[in-house]
């Protein structure tokens, strides 16, 4: 697994062509959710594939499980990605931009 500090930025902005997809649930993301992250919960990602944007892709949700998850249901469909095996006090802590709400 890989940490937030892996994550290619740019003054706390995701850089152009990466894509962070947040697998957690919607309370999860108002609590907190990186700026310009791609919120599409785990249990709706089946329907939702063409919602995710072409990039370089990253997954994250709390600690790692949800983010493997949907890492493997994407690897069967032919797509690549990295899993984050942090929450967002490791994003803060990467420096990115949090913000709070939907």
């Amino acid at each position: 697994m890989h940490s937030f500090s892996d994550v290619p930025q740019s003054a706390g902005a995701l850089e152009d062509g990466v894509v962070l997809l947040d697998v957690r649930s919607g309370d999860e993301w108002s609590d907190g959710h990186v700026d310009g992250a791609v919120h599409i919960p785990l249990n709706e990602l089946p329907e939702r594939v063409a919602d995710i944007p072409e990039g370089d892709l990253w997954i994250h949700c709390e600690v790692g499980g949800r983010a493997t998850q949907a890492a493997q249901y994407l690897a069967a469909q032919g797509i690549e990605s990295r899993v984050l095996g942090e929450n967002m006090l490791g994003a803060q802590g990467a420096g990115f931009n949090v913000v709070r709400g939907s």
